[in-house]
């Protein structure tokens, strides 16, 4: 759903038809559908799901639906800031208390039930598994991204997986209707629960327009000395967890490391979590000199560092999508 321009329509259509389809049985016209999107499950340095979710309600506040949006966002994120376009209402609250998990879950379970009536919103979209589950008299909608809490839960943090295996569970149950960003996810998940939501769809992901080979060769070289790199190198981009097999691809750089002296395995992403047995491999192979850990890296930045790449490293256990490799190859790395 992180479209280009040129195509962006295709597959955000495909979620205003489903809210158009939660009301075929009602007199109720697209004209006076009140859709609340809650932004706040998203972390202000933005990941994958973070940059789904930003592009997805940019694109979907752009199209000629007659949809009125109201985005529940945090205070201290000025990316969902599009309070500029007049049928948006932009609710913020404030992250010093609810960028704490606790505080969200009342914030998702009591606020915005409340936010429902007063609004009289139609349908509630929430962008990453949770959503308010006391009764409501609005459609419930849901982006399930991938599976891995179910598949591979040893890869993750035992109270979030609980917590997500719950909220997905639920989702399959109570939810009005489901959006998987893969046929792959939507597989996986029908799985585990072959009789989900009346309404299933797919949102196809895709690359932004600022992923292509002609940046400017200057600014690639600017970008590139501004982290501190050389190049030839090696890149991976993502969040440093398990699940991306890391210290796999730390082992195999090591293993031919000597042969390729001049080249860097360069590992662009904020530290996630269960990271810990990465650096310590780093340090025991003595590859402190050949492996750089950028930490978090900017939109704005991340495509220039992948067009200045000459290797592109994406060797996940399990992904819903990958929207990285589909970068690389836009850049022509």
């Amino acid at each position: 759903m992180i479209l280009q321009r040129g195509t962006r329509n295709f597959d955000n259509q495909v979620v205003t038809r489903e809210y158009e389809i939660l009301f075929k049985s009602t007199p109720f016209r697209m004209q006076q559908i009140k859709v609340l999107i809650d932004c706040t499950q998203v972390t202000r340095q933005k990941a994958g799901v973070g940059v789904y979710a930003e592009n997805t309600v940019r694109e979907l506040i752009q199209l000629q639906s007659g949809i009125e949006w109201f985005l529940v966002v945090q205070d201290d994120d000025p990316d969902f800031d599009f309070s500029r376009y007049s049928n948006v209402t932009l609710i913020k609250v404030k992250s010093k208390i609810f960028r704490k998990l606790p505080f969200r879950f009342l914030l998702e379970q009591l606020f915005v039930p409340l936010l429902v009536l007063k609004y009289r919103i139609r349908v509630i979209h929430s962008l990453h598994y949770s959503f308010p589950l006391v009764p409501m008299i609005c459609k419930k909608v849901v982006t399930i991204h991938d599976m891995t809490m179910f598949l591979m839960p040893d890869v993750h943090q035992a109270t979030k997986v609980r917590y997500f295996q719950f909220f997905i569970a639920a989702a399959a149950r109570r939810a009005d209707a489901l959006t998987f960003i893969s046929h792959s996810t939507q597989k996986d998940f029908l799985k585990l629960f072959p009789h989900p939501a009346p309404s299933c769809n797919v949102t196809h992901m895709g690359k932004g327009p600022q992923f292509r080979p002609d940046l400017d060769p200057e600014r690639v070289e600017q970008v590139v000395c501004e982290y501190g790199l050389t190049q030839p190198y090696v890149l991976y981009v993502g969040t440093l967890e398990p699940r991306k097999n890391l210290v796999r691809l730390t082992e195999a750089f090591a293993a031919v490391a000597q042969a390729y002296p001049a080249y860097t395995l360069v590992m662009a992403g904020m530290k996630g979590w269960m990271y810990e047995s990465l650096f310590e491999l780093v340090t025991a192979l003595n590859l402190e000199n050949r492996i750089v850990f950028t930490g978090f890296v900017s939109e704005k930045d991340k495509p220039y560092l992948i067009r200045g790449a000459e290797v592109f490293a994406y060797v996940s256990l399990y992904e819903g999508f990958g929207i990285p490799v589909l970068e690389a190859l836009a850049c022509g790395t």
